[in-house]
């Protein structure tokens, strides 16, 4: 159990998180023939009270702007472009991580 782990390290809290998908995209920066496409999930575990404070989970491929106009914030803070699996990763750290509780 990975909060044994933690107790056993002196850790209050572990962050664990799996990969599901990471496929890179076919083409360029302007045009694709394959997206991007990411999906992961990320844990917070509480040690010592064996909870699962905070939990995220992220699943995006990159659509065209004509195929999604509802996605248009998403197409332009990426730049307008087609990105990296990389960069839509990042991206989605960034977004998730606006979230993460402060204490």
């Amino acid at each position: 159990m990975l909060s044994q782990t933690g107790q056993r390290l002196g850790a209050d809290a572990i962050m664990v998180g799996h990969v599901y998908r990471f496929r890179e995209r076919v083409g360029g920066g302007l045009s694709a023939e394959s997206p991007a496409s990411v999906a992961f999930d990320i844990y917070l575990i509480d040690c010592r009270q064996v909870t699962t404070p905070w939990s995220a989970f992220y699943d995006v491929t990159q659509e065209a702007l004509s195929d999604n106009l509802s996605g248009f914030r998403d197409f332009f803070r990426r730049g307008g472009r087609w990105v990296t699996a990389e960069e839509l990763a990042a991206a989605a750290m960034d977004q998730i991580f606006e979230d993460f509780p402060r204490r």
